[in-house]
């Protein structure tokens, strides 16, 4: 799936609101698989804090709304606000949804990762590490961050303002 940027900055945005649990949601793609729109979930698990579990019927509820959209589930997302972004044996015993990318935070390191894999036959394959197009970087309240282009030239405070007039826009 192609991830849009600003759904990017969603994602990271999600994961820094509380940085004690696993965050998590849903995307939708296009059938060109581009990214349509980011589905916050609540997490539901017994200890957020290094498992997150979705509503089962909330769940549903939003697979059959992208399917009734004529979308496709495009990727499942969720933070690891302790270890570094990439699947714990227990994000592949559950990954159910072979054609699907499943895209973790990762809040551990400087700049924060955002990773996306497929899982199938618990086989990991990475997809794209996003952190190859632009870097985030939270300052030390933790709680505001910048986007940095490529070319380390273009900053914008992070929040819903974007990169004016640069490619990642």
């Amino acid at each position: 799936m192609n991830l849009r940027p600003e759904h990017r900055e969603l994602l990271v945005e999600h994961a820094l609101e509380d940085e004690s649990v696993e965050i998590c949601g849903m995307i939708s793609k296009d059938g060109d698989g581009d990214s349509v729109e980011v589905y916050r979930m609540e997490n539901v698990a017994v200890h957020p804090s290094g498992l997150y579990v979705m509503d089962p019927a909330a769940q549903l509820a939003v697979m059959l709304g992208i399917e009734e959209a004529g979308l496709e589930l495009g990727a499942i997302y969720h933070s690891h606000p302790m270890i570094r972004a990439y699947p714990s044996s227990i994000d592949v015993s559950l990954a159910y949804y072979p054609d699907t990318d499943y895209i973790i935070v990762g809040l551990t390191r400087e700049p924060i990762e955002v990773r996306s894999f497929r899982i199938v036959d618990e086989e990991v394959e990475e997809v794209t590490a996003y952190d190859e197009l632009l870097q985030i970087v939270r300052s030390s309240s933790r709680k505001s961050y910048w986007w940095r282009g490529e070319d380390d030239q273009r900053w914008a405070r992070g929040g819903r303002r974007w990169l004016q007039g640069s490619r990642f826009s």
